[in-house]
């Protein structure tokens, strides 16, 4: 009866495997959707099966795999792709950063493991409150690249500073948007001028 019994219970790894599925679907999730769309915009490109499924394989941030895709049938440019995917990968380090604490000594040996294979769904998983400062910080970045001019970027952030200094962190954010918005609206004709002499 006794040996009955223990053939009944669950072999570890599927224990395991199950109790983590519900926390690990919205990843599965977002993996799969990014998989398909990379795929659908290899193949769009004239790419065949075999360079997607070298890349995945390859390339540890996802996010590179397109930036990789649109740089092979662009000009060679080793070192704008090198810098380019430095500039992207460097948010790893923050993502390790800030888990330092989370994932503490009493983990164990896998307490580096988990820090330094961190992506970007598991570290929202995990880290929730940072993930959108993450993305924010991510689409400035990506802007302030793409600027010809960054009085706009530069007067958003002064803004921001004002009304964290005047009213604190809890309720700049209100103040802060209208305040951008306010400004932009009457500097915008002299920022579309300065921007058409920049061209």
């Amino acid at each position: 009866m006794n040996f009955f019994q223990q053939n009944q219970q669950p072999h570890p790894i599927s224990a395991a495997a199950k109790a983590a599925f519900p926390y690990s679907a919205p990843m599965i999730a977002g993996f799969l959707f990014l998989g398909v769309a990379y795929g659908i915009y290899m193949k769009a490109l004239g790419f065949g099966f075999l360079y997607p499924t070298l890349m995945a394989l390859l390339i540890y941030a996802g996010s590179v795999e397109f930036i990789a895709a649109g740089a092979l049938i662009a000009p060679f440019s080793p070192i704008s792709v090198l810098l380019i995917t430095l500039m992207i990968s460097t948010r790893q380090i923050f993502y390790g950063i800030s888990m330092l604490e989370k994932y503490g000594v009493h983990i164990g040996h896998k307490r580096w493991y988990l820090i330094t294979t961190l992506v970007d769904e598991s570290f929202s998983l995990n880290y929730m409150e940072f993930s959108m400062t993450a993305l924010f910080l991510v689409i400035f970045a990506e802007n302030w690249i793409k600027e010809k001019s960054h009085e706009s970027s530069l007067l958003g952030l002064g803004i921001a500073l004002a009304f964290l200094l005047i009213v604190g962190k809890e309720y700049f954010l209100i103040p802060t948007l209208i305040g951008i918005w306010l400004i932009l609206t009457m500097r915008g004709p002299k920022l579309d001028t300065k921007l058409e002499s920049l061209k």
